[in-house]
C-alpha cells in the first residue's frame, strides 16, 4: 500500500493506494482510531450500495463502530438540493451528532453529495472519501470541492471542504464497464494536457486496452491514477479556494463539458462531455491563441483514441443553448464566455495570472459547428 500527502490550508489529506480489497478493513480502522466513541454513516448511491454496502458496513463494525447505510439513486439527475435535504432528514432521524463520521463510498456524485452533507450538517463532521469509480479517483476525491447542481447550471452550490483522508483501491475498477472507465480516462488526459504531457505515454496504453476490452493491470493503473492525482494535487496546493484563479486551470474543457451536459439534462456522462469540452476548447487555443499545429494535430489524433461522443446529431439550437449555458458557468463575469486555453501541450495560457480568456460568442460558435462536423466526417 503507497501513500502521499497533499498540503492544504486547514493541514494535510493523506490519500492511499492499493489494488488489494482485502486492505480495506485496515485502512477503516485506520481512519477511525482517532475518533472514539464516534458512530458511523456511510453514504452511498443504490448500485453502489449493492456492491460493497456490507462489505464497508463490516470494516467499520470491526473497528468497534456502530454503523448505518444510506443511499441514494444513482446518477447525476440525483445530485441536487432536494437529494442533500432528504438526506440530511435521516441523518437527524438517526439522531447523528457532531460526534458522526461520514464515510463516503461511491462515484464523483456520491462524494460531492456526502462531502457536501459533512461540511454543512451541524456546521461539520468528518469525512472519509472511498471513491469506486475511475471519475471520482482522478477528480472528484482530490481538492475538497462539494456540490450539487441547480436548474441554472452544473455544481453551483457548494463548499471547499476537504476530506481526511482518500483510499484509493484499483480493484474496484474490475466491476466497471468499459464505457465507464473511459470517463476517467477523459480526466486524466485534460491533467496531461494541462500540466504534463509525458502522462499520455502512459494513457495511450490505457486506451488501447479499453479499446480491445483487455484487463488492466493494477500495476499500470496505480502508476497512472496517482501520477494524475498527483498534477490536481499540485495544483490545488497553489490555489485551494480559487483565490488567485489558477485553480481554473483543471477547468480546462469544462465550460463546455458542463454546458453539453445540462442541455442534454445529462444524458451525455461528463467524461463524454469533457472529451468534447478539451477538443473545443483546444480548437480555440489553435485559432484564436498560441497553440501551434502540430500540438493541435496531436491532440486531435489523441483524442481520437476514444469513442465519439454520442451528439452528432445535435441541432443548431442545442448548440446555441450550450452557448447560452457557458454565460452562466462559475467562471464568467457579467455577459462573459471564459475558458481555460493551452499555450502548449502540457502547458496553459496563464493569460498575465487571470487564468482563463474571454471568448467571444462567435468564435465560440465557430467551435463547436467545428466539432461538429469532425463528428459527421
Amino acid at each position: 500500500m503507497s501513500s502521499f500527502d497533499y498540503q492544504h490550508q486547514l493541514g494535510h489529506c493523506p490519500i492511499s493506494f492499493s489494488g488489494d480489497i482485502s486492505e480495506l478493513s485496515l485502512r477503516v480502522q485506520q481512519w477511525l482510531r482517532p475518533y472514539n466513541a464516534y458512530a458511523c454513516v456511510i453514504i452511498t448511491d443504490d448500485t453502489v450500495g449493492k456492491l460493497y454496502a456490507e462489505l464497508l458496513q463490516s470494516a467499520v463494525q470491526s473497528a468497534e463502530r456502530s454503523c448505518q447505510v444510506l443511499s441514494f439513486p444513482a446518477g447525476e439527475l440525483s445530485k441536487t438540493r432536494e437529494t442533500k435535504a432528504a438526506l440530511e432528514d435521516r441523518l437527524f432521524a438517526l439522531g447523528c451528532t457532531r460526534k458522526t463520521v461520514v464515510i463516503a463510498c461511491g462515484g464523483g456524485v456520491v462524494l460531492d453529495m456526502a462531502g457536501f452533507i459533512a461540511a454543512t450538517y451541524l456546521r461539520g463532521v468528518p469525512c472519509f472519501y472511498l471513491p469506486t469509480s475511475l471519475l471520482a479517483m482522478v477528480d472528484a476525491s482530490i481538492g475538497g470541492k462539494t456540490a450539487v447542481n441547480t436548474p441554472q447550471g452544473k455544481n453551483l452550490i457548494g463548499t471547499f471542504t476537504q476530506p481526511k483522508a482518500v483510499y484509493i483501491d484499483v480493484s474496484f475498477l474490475s466491476t466497471l464497464p468499459v464505457a465507464e472507465l473511459w470517463q476517467g480516462w477523459s480526466e486524466m488526459v485534460k491533467h496531461a494536457f494541462i500540466k504534463d504531457a509525458t502522462l499520455l505515454n502512459d494513457l495511450a496504453v490505457l486506451a488501447d486496452h479499453l479499446r480491445n476490452h483487455q484487463s488492466i493491470d493494477s500495476t499500470l493503473w496505480l502508476q497512472t491514477i496517482k501520477s494524475s492525482i498527483e498534477v490536481k494535487a499540485q495544483v490545488v496546493q497553489a490555489d485551494e479556494c480559487e483565490r488567485s484563479g489558477e485553480r481554473q486551470v483543471l477547468n480546462f474543457g469544462h465550460t463546455v463539458a458542463h454546458a453539453i451536459e445540462a442541455v442534454s439534462d445529462y444524458s451525455i456522462t461528463h467524461g463524454d462531455a469533457v472529451r468534447a469540452g478539451l477538443w473545443i476548447e483546444s480548437y480555440l487555443s489553435y485559432q484564436h491563441h498560441e497553440l501551434s499545429n502540430s500540438d493541435w494535430q496531436r491532440i486531435q489524433q489523441f483524442l481520437s483514441l476514444a469513442p465519439i461522443v454520442d451528439i452528432q446529431s445535435w441541432s443548431a439550437q442545442q448548440w446555441d443553448a450550450c452557448i447560452e449555458c457557458m454565460f452562466r458557468d462559475k467562471k464568467s463575469y457579467v455577459d462573459d464566455i471564459r475558458c481555460v486555453v493551452l499555450k502548449a501541450l502540457g502547458v496553459v495560457n496563464t493569460n498575465d495570472h487571470q487564468w482563463t480568456i474571454s471568448i467571444d460568442q462567435q468564435a465560440m460558435r465557430q467551435a463547436c459547428q467545428a466539432y461538429a462536423k469532425e463528428l459527421s466526417s
